[in-house]
């Protein structure tokens, strides 16, 4: 029976891989995913990304420095690791001058309220902090420290300290607002902020708690994911956003088709959501 009904999934896959580019061309490797739970403990992890992949998802966060896809060569290969805070710092420092260092590496993960209980850093403290990342020789390129409040002047205050924005390869941000005009002008507002630098939103969906009080329901996300995805796509600066969640995550239990934001359904073969296919048509 279970052989079976992966034959099902995985039919549906190519029926759904087969629509992409329903909604226009989107930059290279611009879908991208983020997993909030430890992986290790994901049902199906890591062939739960595999199956996200498989619909034109390019990389995954983790929340983790270290590699995370339990051996799995390729899966590691696609993470983007994050130096959660300062205290990381010296192990960054020898991942990425160490043989095949990663591609990209994120610097620091909203210092600005502390998030994952990491410690509140202020930019000046940060910049300080980057100092032995910047005189590593290696071929990784950085990414700006992620506010969780993108359009305030953490980062501007950050790179005035540091003097240091030629190194790196974007700026980082994280949107979260039901209304969809409003998470469009906070990313407008860090791209004024640094009008010649990309942005990688690295978190992204209209709500990270309850207290967003975000109201839409399956179709309602769709049409937040199309219409601020869509619009990010087309700006020229926005170069890849992380869709959250990958694994399957509702913010109200009570009432589990309420703002939920799951790419795969909480079963152990993962099957895809909706909101999954939809990304997968995206561009």
């Amino acid at each position: 029976m279970k052989v079976l009904l992966l034959i099902a999934t995985v039919f549906a896959f190519v029926a759904d891989v087969s629509s992409l580019a329903q909604y226009g061309k989107c930059p290279p490797n611009f879908r991208n995913v983020v997993f909030n739970a430890a992986v290790n403990i994901e049902p199906n992890w890591p062939n739960r990304f595999n199956i996200i992949q498989s619909y034109g998802i390019d990389k995954w966060i983790g929340f983790t420095l270290f590699p995370a896809g339990n051996a799995n060569v390729a899966v590691n290969r696609s993470q983007l690791r994050i130096v959660m805070n300062p205290s990381q710092v010296a192990d960054a420092v020898k991942i990425v001058t160490a043989p095949n260092p990663p591609d990209y590496l994120e610097i620091f993960n909203e210092p600005d309220i502390g998030g994952f209980g990491n410690p509140v850093t202020s930019p000046e403290q940060a910049a300080r902090d980057v100092v032995p990342l910047l005189k590593a020789k290696t071929r990784t390129k950085y990414l700006s420290p992620a506010p969780a409040l993108g359009y305030t002047d953490w980062l501007p205050r950050f790179f005035k300290a540091c003097k240091c924005l030629d190194r790196f390869a974007a700026v980082t941000m994280h949107v979260y607002r039901p209304d969809p005009d409003e998470a469009i002008e906070q990313i407008r507002i860090v791209h004024k902020q640094f009008p010649n630098k990309k942005i990688w939103i690295t978190e992204i969906s209209p709500a990270s708690q309850q207290a967003d009080n975000c109201k839409l329901r399956k179709q309602g996300m769709i049409n937040w994911m199309n219409q601020v995805l869509g619009w990010a796509a087309r700006t020229g600066y926005v170069d890849r956003v992380f869709w959250n969640c990958g694994e399957y995550g509702t913010l109200y239990p009570d009432d589990p088709n309420r703002c939920n934001p799951s790419l795969t359904n909480n079963d152990t073969l993962s099957t895809p959501t909706d909101l999954l296919r939809n990304y997968g048509r995206l561009c």
